[in-house]
């Protein structure tokens, strides 16, 4: 025992220990994700004020939300534009002759950018309008009349949905007629819409004039029976029309799935080719200090007979 405790005593110096020492790795994290900005949806109306005859828009008026995960949202800058000063926008009565209006809207581009660059946008819409006057902005003013008719009289109609739109004007009106007021000089875009009862008119009689028609036996010779024949929008007339027909005349559809129930064309208007294929729902025109009367023709689709 004596021995082995004597042995240990000489060994013990020349023990050593190995110890490896590894530095922490440090990794940088780089932002680089933008943060996230949401404009107001709904439409601002702002007024000129009577001391001053103009009025402010103050852009965290138009924010509804903004955030960001790398950054308090109290230092994420936002601004008009790409401008980080812009933070205010001035209206004054000029803004009115610019626009030939005493009421317009305008889109707004709106800026986030946090505290390592990282920008997104969103766009909000204000309308200026100077409700009491306060300019003494008097813009010409002229109308638009949109005048709509069945081609077929035996179909009962009840009109379209008839709507303006153009230097920041919209509205719209539901009848076979309407006048819109208070325009000025630009182009505006006159839309028509009408997709409600889908089997008005439509009997099995135009079935059998369709497929006369494909068979060569009695070809269509009016352009209105060609595009109102094409309720498939293949650009021709097929069995395939036959069929989508049979489906409204049979209840088994509500609405044609290709077509709207009416289609809208000027009455000076020859198309390319008489198909729905090349008739749009909305049409363009221009006044030029002048009043505007458009005339339509209805085709009622699948009513060929």
């Amino acid at each position: 025992m004596k021995k082995l405790t004597y042995l240990l005593i000489l060994l013990l110096p020349k023990i050593f220990w190995a110890v490896s020492f590894h530095p922490a790795t440090i990794e940088s994290t780089i932002d680089t994700i933008p943060p996230k900005i949401e404009c107001l949806t709904n439409v601002k109306e702002y007024f000129f004020n009577t001391r001053t005859h103009s009025l402010e828009v103050k852009v965290n008026d138009l924010i509804a939300s903004v955030y960001d995960d790398q950054s308090p949202v109290d230092s994420i800058q936002v601004y008009f534009d790409s401008i980080p000063t812009k933070k205010l926008i001035v209206y004054y009565c000029e803004s009115l002759i610019y626009h030939n209006s005493n009421r317009f809207y305008e889109d707004l581009l709106i800026t986030a950018e946090d505290k390592c660059g990282n920008k997104s946008t969103c766009k909000a819409r204000i309308y200026i309008e100077d409700r009491l006057n306060i300019c003494n902005y008097d813009p010409p003013s002229y109308i638009i009349e949109v005048v709509t008719y069945p081609v077929r009289m035996n179909t009962r109609y009840e009109g379209a949905l008839i709507s303006v739109e153009g230097m920041n004007y919209k509205h719209e009106i539901f009848g076979p007629e309407a006048k819109f007021n208070h325009f000025s000089n630009g182009k505006y875009k006159v839309c028509l819409r009408n997709n409600t009862s889908a089997g008005e008119g439509v009997t099995s009689a135009d079935l059998f004039k369709i497929r006369n028609h494909i068979l060569g036996i009695d070809e269509f010779t009016q352009d209105h029976q060609l595009i109102a024949a094409d309720v498939n929008l293949s650009c021709s007339v097929t069995a395939s029309d036959i069929t989508a027909i049979k489906k409204i005349i049979l209840d088994v559809e509500p609405q044609f799935q290709k077509v709207p129930s009416w289609i809208f064309i000027p009455v000076n208007f020859t198309p390319v080719s008489a198909t729905p294929c090349s008739i749009t729902e909305c049409w363009e025109t221009e006044i030029k200090d002048n009043d505007i009367k458009l005339e339509f023709k209805a085709i009622k689709m699948g009513n060929v007979n």
